[in-house]
């Protein structure tokens, strides 16, 4: 049995693993979901999260996993926090799964990747705010996270969503995931509004191992929990 570690991405928070860890669980299972500073109910100040806090609360949570190296998973922005948490001393892992996330090259930053129309709308929004953070309007999230889901779950999702630290987005990534030497996946999602699957496909090139488009938008599990699920222990022992 495989311990999979769940690492959400901008804006949400453990809960939206938690359709995709039940089903992990029944399986026999072990998934473990946290927030990242700044995000769900984790109460670190929205101004001083940074992207080193990301990478310090992703390796306290490997280190909590005990002897048995675990298969981690990280959706969207977590990609950037999981290569920061990998920068100082690689951790080992049973695999790396990325699921419609950025994948970044050493000193590029994730506002880099964000499409020159959309750019400027983050700062915008972080000036506007009492904590430099980016809170996006139910209609936005509805398009780019929430596209194949009906209109009470949009709502209902939205309303756990949190504001986004912008500082995270202007960091440069310090560390190229492609050198890990565990077994890496890239799950492209076809209908993804938020990065589009041009960049799914270019962030998997980057990753390097193997890729797999899922017919999903962004996010993929809270829209189709169960099929994730399948997909990630199916890449289980795969080099």
């Amino acid at each position: 049995m495989a311990v999979f570690l769940l690492v959400h991405g901008g804006s949400h928070g453990s809960w939206c693993w938690d359709a995709c860890a039940e089903v992990l669980r029944r399986e026999g299972h072990q998934a473990v979901s946290f927030d990242l500073p700044g995000h769900g109910q984790d109460p670190t100040p929205r101004d001083q999260v940074t992207l080193q806090a990301y990478g310090e609360a992703i390796r306290d949570q490997l280190e909590r996993c005990g002897p048995q190296p675990p298969v981690l998973v990280g959706h969207s922005l977590a990609g950037i926090g999981i290569a920061e948490a990998m920068a100082t001393a690689p951790i080992a892992l049973d695999q790396l799964v990325m699921v419609a996330a950025l994948v970044l090259k050493p000193g590029e930053r994730a506002i880099d990747r964000i499409p020159e129309s959309r750019r400027p709308s983050y700062f915008e929004l972080a000036e506007a705010s009492d904590d430099q953070s980016i809170s996006l309007h139910a209609d936005v999230t509805r398009k780019l996270f929430f596209n194949d889901l009906n209109e009470s779950q949009a709502a209902a999702y939205h309303a756990q969503l949190t504001p986004q630290p912008l500082g995270v987005y202007l960091e440069e990534s310090p560390f190229d995931l492609s050198t890990l030497t565990c077994p890496r996946h890239y799950l492209a999602c076809r209908d993804d509004q938020a990065l589009g699957l041009e960049s799914n496909l270019l962030y998997a090139a980057r990753l390097g191992g193997t890729t797999r488009i899922l017919e999903a938008g962004h996010d993929v599990m809270l829209s189709e929990p169960d099929m994730l699920a399948q997909v990630l222990m199916a890449l289980l022992g795969r080099g």
